[in-house]
């Protein structure tokens, strides 16, 4: 191979290795690699020396528009460029990006792209290129994983940095000069690290390749930049001309007039992918940036990327699934790299730069072949290979690349899957082939026209059919079905990468109405029925030529036409033919339905004489070209045809469509897939299927299987397609072929194959209903007694006062205890932690804790508290008699009172002589903090866990403050003993009406004056959220306290907001320190995790069991939530989503996909009171049932919190709605 030179033996595969052919590199590269350019340490030395060199010359050109037109280029010199460098980079460091920051770019091709990207050289910032035609999803995804810290959209801000002097810093070969995230062709974008090493040795290269083929750059060269900056291939080009001095003129962004910007800028190098090629009719060859480049003049190169460049080492590596051998006299396999010019890694996927990078060899994913001058032709796709149902591999770009030999089509996107058989293509049609075709067969239609035309369709399939053919193409790589687009294939629709690759995944999306209904048609094609009777001998005799119309679901899109034919026999017995084929663009639509029955009766039987008299008059030809023709059909007889259509037939075409719909959700989804961690991947496979499923209107086919007592499609949520499965496996049973090998499906089983490997998962419905609880008990414990749910109960501070409440809780059959982060603090937590663990010992009943962190929650401030006074007061009649005294408990502190007791209040009392002379009967007197006389009396001493206490009666109101004396009295006199401690100060609050206006303020803590002083005008409260007063707007509407209150902004500044309130109690709503405040309209945005949040994880990672994840929005929130648990090594910490917003309520199913890559036991908690504030609570009814339905689907045990027995708990009966909602969320 004259182009290379060999420098490693090929070696045959051993140990499970395949084999390698040998390592080449170029023939100008012999001796070595080229040395490197001296002073050229990074980029930044690349721009810096040739404005050094040539600051005069032309650098970046683009054309001004007039009038709206496009006109000739203007441009900016070296000088004039590296001037606005300097003010850039300064601004960005202004902005605290310091070196090692990444800064994004996100736009087309300009002169500020590169400027922007000089700028970052400058000041060793890693450069981060945003697709600008990747969407928002895909932004976002690479915005949060390269942690950009700030990004270029705008040139307002260019100027801020005119006057700055800084030093830039020094660089090493090593540093890192760029992120690159790959366009998305499949899965999430990945960043691909490249240091300023690969394009400086790349530079090198190239330079010395165009030298020794005597075609050196010059700074007169003019190169036409319209390939994506965000791609390593133009990034590459563009460097080298700067390192020239050369000059680069942008295109205008319109690639239909890509060719008006050649003519006016005239370039001496125009660099292109094959698909531009394509668009400007051109028969240029391919190049590859920084592997292979195409040799000057040798047209013995077309079709191949040519050669290796000076800088790299090339081998083959065969790949024995696909036939391709490296060692082969046509030698063929995986395209294998290594040289310094290769990336330095994917960012933050270590895992991924494994799987590409061993032993130095970079992995392309590319299957190459050499030809015999030592150029490389791309054959395939290692990673576009996937299995029909019978085994058999097919690769899709290696047929694509043979059927687009077609003259008649522009491109060609070739779909199969592992649960079908055959093939099927989209095609965009050459438009001046297929018209010259109409013209020649006389159509006379529009290319769109044509394009649906079935006649043209069948030319199209016919052509496809002769090149495989011609290629001796096996059986099942013939394309069986093809739907022709006249839009080709673009970038707009998300169809294409920036660099013209298929997105595959995204094309199946596109095109899946004309997938699903070609497979109809295939399905009816392959579908036959032989029947032992049936006599082929026999001529067809017509009925009718009347076409019947069965209306089709949805899913099958469109109308399916049964013609009705019949056969006679020697046995008088009737056979009708049916088949299906779809509706046509001319056929009008079906108003309404008609029974089967109804239509049959419609058509004109003729009589047996008429049968025998037809069948004379046909001769042997004819008969013959019948009994073809019926071998291609499916025959019933006509008494069965009735139940045939009404049962299985029809009910299994619209499940096989439904079924196929679930299957390709997978592939769509590959990338979820891809990152979920085995222990979940089966759920997550399942919470696929179920949306996929509940994304279509499946309504009738519903009702129409429920009516035959089969699947209802809404409720299959925790083993989709294995029900699906068995709906079909038992409608089969039912179709009258009496041959058919009938199967009862008593555990449907499925299987999973993911794109990069064959990892079998059981989908079985046992399976599943298996994993849905062991992620229950692997979150909650294993359930005890017999009872089929858990309970939890929310604890605070009284947990403490009262000893023997957490035991008590636990007797009751509470296996959870929740502690809200949003209030107290750690010495309380961890005393209830120690009081719960301690009774769950002494119970010998399982315990959990789950800690819930506080969140971003919005909550009104704290207000200045009242004295430390306790009321108590008896009972009294409308005139003001005593009925009952007031019941009071007495005891030391920490003593609690036993739960059963009902009592008006609880004093604590300091003195051990006091508790030791005290009995029943007793009085005591005090005197309260009115001045005033009062006594209590001991009626009761009652023993509890840690000690004694005692019930007082009062039959005066008496206020108690701590330090009031409290004295025995008896007949030797009065002995001042006890004295009242820790009683808690009052709590003070706004009483809010209809009609107030309240003003919410960032003061700081106001006083008890401030509150209700009229000279504010309006009640104050505060709130320390500076998001608050940044977010609302007038006329947003405002909740308070859980939707107790309700008001709408009527007024806001820097400071204060001003509510009107619009719903409240008709006696006032009280509205206090530490309330939530909601605002359900606004777009105010949240972090993660608070630093509070961050606090108390370390905590909770030491003493809980399961932490809740607060007001959790979207996938970026749970991606901070899962990289904190990963820091902290808390694998077996449990995580529970409170969904309590709208958007975490619509991104759920995304949440659990992310949290699925991790661990760690999930679960979900439906926070009602927050939720329904947040939605609505005419919402929630219908938002709780989807929150378990989804969750039930991805087998994630589910939460149902707030308010529940809430009754019961405060007057010891429960609501009779309490009870449906208890039973509710024992589901």
């Amino acid at each position: 191979m004259k182009h290379l030179v060999e420098v490693e033996k090929g070696q045959e595969g051993s140990d499970g290795r395949p084999s390698v052919g040998p390592a080449y590199r170029s023939v100008f590269a012999k001796d070595g690699f080229p040395r490197p350019i001296p002073g050229l340490n990074c980029c930044w030395d690349v721009f810096r020396m040739s404005v050094e060199r040539n600051p005069k010359n032309r650098m970046l050109g683009r054309r001004e528009f007039v009038d709206g037109k496009a006109r000739k280029y203007v441009w900016l010199t070296y000088q004039e460029v590296y001037d606005i460098v300097m003010k850039v980079g300064a601004s960005i460091l202004h902005c605290g990006v310091k070196q090692g920051g990444r800064c994004g770019i996100y736009g087309a091709n300009c002169p500020e792209w590169v400027i922007s990207m000089e700028a970052c050289n400058a000041h060793g910032i890693y450069c981060v290129p945003l697709y600008d035609t990747l969407g928002a999803g895909a932004i976002e995804f690479i915005i949060c994983h390269a942690e950009i810290q700030i990004t270029f959209v705008e040139e307002k801000k260019i100027m801020e940095g005119e006057n700055q002097q800084l030093d830039l810093p020094v660089q090493k070969k090593t540093d890192i000069c760029t992120i690159m995230y790959t366009s998305g062709t499949t899965g999430d974008p990945k960043g691909v690290m490249i240091s300023n090493e690969s394009i400086i040795t790349l530079i090198a290269g190239v330079d010395w390749l165009l030298h020794c083929v005597k075609q050196q750059l010059h700074d007169s060269d003019v190169y036409l930049s319209y390939l994506p900056l965000a791609h390593s291939f133009d990034r590459v080009i563009e460097e080298l001309f700067i390192f020239h001095g050369a000059s680069i003129g942008f295109w205008h962004g319109d690639v239909k007039l890509l060719v008006e910007d050649i003519e006016v800028l005239k370039p001496t190098v125009f660099c292109a992918v094959p698909r531009v090629l394509d668009r400007i009719y051109s028969g240029l060859t391919e190049t590859c940036a920084g592997t292979f480049v195409s040799l000057p003049n040798d047209f013995a190169m077309v079709g191949t990327v040519g050669p290796p460049v000076p800088n790299v080492d090339v081998r083959l590596e065969s790949v024995p699934e696909m036939g391709y051998d490296a060692l082969s006299s046509m030698p063929r396999g995986e395209i294998c790299i290594r040289g310094k010019t290769l990336f330095s890694g994917y960012y933050k996927r270590e895992d991924l730069t494994n799987e590409v990078m061993v032993d130095g060899w970079f992995y392309t994913g590319d299957i190459g072949e050499w030809q015999p001058d030592g150029s490389l032709k791309i054959i395939d796709r290692k990673k576009n290979i996937f299995k029909l149902s019978q085994g058999e591999y097919i690769a899709a770009e290696n047929l694509e690349n043979i059927y687009g030999l077609v003259p008649d089509i522009d491109f060609i996107w070739i779909y199969g899957n592992s649960f079908e058989s055959f093939l099927v293509a989209i095609v965009n049609p050459n438009k001046q082939s297929l018209e010259n075709w109409a013209g020649e067969n006389g159509i006379s239609e529009d290319f769109t026209a044509l394009c649906e035309n079935p006649k043209a369709k069948e030319y199209i399939l016919g052509e496809l059919t002769k090149i495989a053919n011609a290629k001796k193409l096996k059986g099942f790589e013939f394309v069986k079905a093809v739907h022709l687009d006249p839009v080709p294939f673009d970038m707009g629709r998300d169809l294409l990468t920036p660099t013209y690759k298929k997105k595959r995944p995204q094309l199946l999306k596109y095109y899946q109405h004309y997938v699903y209904r070609y497979t109809v048609v295939l399905y009816e094609a392959i579908c036959k029925v032989h029947l032992a009777d049936l006599t082929s001998s026999k001529p067809i005799v017509q009925f009718s030529p009347s076409t019947l119309r069965v209306p089709l679901n949805s899913v099958v899109s469109g109308h399916c036409h049964i013609q009705i034919q019949g056969i006679s026999k020697e046995n008088q017995r009737e056979y009708v033919k049916v088949f299906a084929k779809l509706r046509e663009n001319d056929d009008s639509e079906s108003n309404g339905r008609k029974t089967f029955e109804d239509m049959l009766d419609a058509v004109p039987h003729k009589s047996e004489c008429d049968l025998r008299s037809e069948k004379s008059s046909l001769g042997s030809t004819e008969s013959s070209s019948h009994v073809e023709e019926v071998s291609n059909y499916l025959f019933v007889p006509r008494q069965e045809l009735s139940q045939y259509l009404f049962d299985p037939e029809v009910y299994l075409h619209k499940l096989r469509a439904v079924n196929l719909h679930v299957l390709a959700s997978e592939q769509w989804n590959a990338s979820h897939l891809k990152t979920c961690h085995r222990t979940y991947l089966a759920s997550a496979t399942n919470l696929i299927h179920y949306l996929a499923l509940h994304c279509l209107d499946v309504d009738q086919l519903t009702e129409d299987l429920g009516s035959v007592g089969l699947l209802n499609l809404k409720y299959a949520n925790t083993n989709v397609l294995a029900s699906i499965t068995a709906s079909i496996q038992l409608l089969e049973n039912l179709k009258p072929d009496s041959s058919y090998k009938r199967t009862w499906p008593m555990d449907m089983r499925n299987y999973l194959t993911l794109q990069e490997g064959e990892k079998v998962t059981d989908l079985g419905i046992s399976a599943m209903r298996k994993r849905a609880s062991m992620h229950a008990a692997a979150l909650f414990g294993h359930l005890q007694e017999k009872k089929n749910a858990h309970i939890m109960v929310t604890v605070g501070r009284e947990a403490i006062t009262n000893e023997m409440l957490l035991g008590d809780l636990l007797k009751a059959g509470a296996n959870i205890i929740r502690i809200n982060c949003a209030h107290d603090d750690p010495s309380v937590w961890s005393e209830i932690i120690r009081l719960a663990k301690h009774s769950s010992q002494m119970l010998e009943k399982p315990c959990r804790i789950l800690m819930d962190l506080a969140g971003p929650k919005l909550r009104t401030g704290s207000l200045k508290t009242g004295p430390d006074v306790v009321k108590i007061a008896p009972k009294r009649t409308a005139q003001g008699n005593v009925i009952s005294p007031a019941q009071v408990w007495l005891s030391r502190t920490g003593c609690s009172h036993p739960p059963h007791l009902s009592l008006d209040a609880t004093l604590f009392v300091d003195g051990d002589r006091f508790f030791k002379e005290l009995d029943v009967g007793d009085v005591l007197k005090f005197i309260d903090v009115r001045g005033k006389w009062r006594s209590l009396t001991i009626s009761k001493k009652i023993s509890v866990f840690s000690g004694c206490g005692y019930v007082a009666e009062s039959l005066k109101t008496a206020y108690l403050e701590s330090g009031t004396k409290l004295c025995i009295q008896r007949k030797r006199g009065k002995v001042s003993i006890g004295e009242v401690v820790n009683v808690p100060a009052i709590q003070h609050f706004i009483r809010l009406r209809v009609g107030d206006l309240l003003t919410i303020t960032r003061d700081p803590r106001l006083s008890l004056e401030e509150i209700d002083d009229t000279a504010y005008g309006a009640p104050r409260i505060t709130c320390d959220s500076g998001r608050l007063f940044d977010s609302v707007k007038p006329g947003d509407p405002i909740a308070f306290d859980d939707g107790k209150i309700w008001g709408v902004v009527k007024g806001t500044s820097i400071n204060e907001i001003v509510v009107s309130i619009t719903q409240a109690s008709p006696q006032g709503s009280k509205l206090g320190a530490e309330k939530s405040i909601n605002i359900p309209k606004s777009d105010m945005h949240f972090e993660g995790l608070t630093s509070k949040d961050l606090v108390d994880l370390d905590f909770i990672a030491n003493n809980a069991d399961m932490v809740g994840i607060s007001f959790i929005r979207n996938v970026r929130d749970m991606v901070i939530v899962l990289q904190e648990v990963e820091k902290r090594n808390l694998q077996g910490l449990g995580i529970v989503m409170k969904i309590e917003t709208c958007g975490a309520f619509e991104n759920l199913p995304l949440l659990l996909l992310q949290a699925m890559q991790s661990p760690n036991p999930l679960g979900v908690m439906i926070a009602r009171g927050d939720l329904a504030v947040e939605c609505g609570w005419d919402q929630m009814a219908s938002i709780q049932e989807q929150i378990l339905s989804i969750c039930s689907a991805a087998h994630v045990p589910v939460i149902w919190a707030t308010q529940v027995l809430e009754s019961l708990t405060k007057s010891g009966i429960p609501a009779r709605s309490e009870i449906t909602d208890v039973a509710s969320g024992m589901r």
